[in-house]
């Protein structure tokens, strides 16, 4: 069975692979200074590139309720720990802001290029997950994943 996903979430994550295409050379920049680091970069931020390619040639343009497939760059997401306590993160792209920065309900920000926003992005809801935090392990389920389709993450 193929994967469905609505027109306007085929849309925006067509629009979200260009943009991270385009700027995906202006992030590693960031770190040229450590040619090792800017090869991991630039290799993470096209493997990236090419999971989302590749999922959105496989599936089938349906009408209905936009459910996020799974977590990109810019997606809200919410893990509910073992205690049963909610969690919410924001996974941020270098040099972008987030319109949950100005509110700070309780999002916390983590940097696509960390270990813990790395060990969320494409991954689905419901999929259990261990998130390595500076502040320690986090060991729990993604109960909701929400792109913002407004463009601004």
């Amino acid at each position: 069975m193929a994967i469905q996903v609505t027109k306007e979430i085929y849309s925006f994550l067509v629009q979200h692979i260009l943009d991270m295409r385009d700027r995906k050379i202006s992030i590693a920049n960031n770190f040229s200074m450590d040619y090792e680091k800017y090869v991991n970069i630039l290799s993470f931020l096209n493997s990236y590139i090419k999971s989302v390619e590749a999922f959105l040639e496989k599936v089938d343009i349906i009408n209905g309720v936009h459910t996020p497939p799974f977590v990109i760059i810019g997606s809200v997401v919410e893990v509910l720990d073992m205690r049963q306590k909610k969690h919410s993160f924001i996974i941020m792209a270098p040099g972008k802001s987030s319109r949950y920065d100005q509110a700070n309900d309780g999002y916390e920000t983590l940097s696509c290029l960390s270990d813990a926003g790395r060990s969320l992005l494409l991954k689905k809801r419901g999929q259990e997950l261990t998130i390595n935090k500076p502040d320690g392990q986090l060991v729990g389920t993604i109960e909701r994943i929400c792109f913002n389709m407004e463009g601004t993450y």
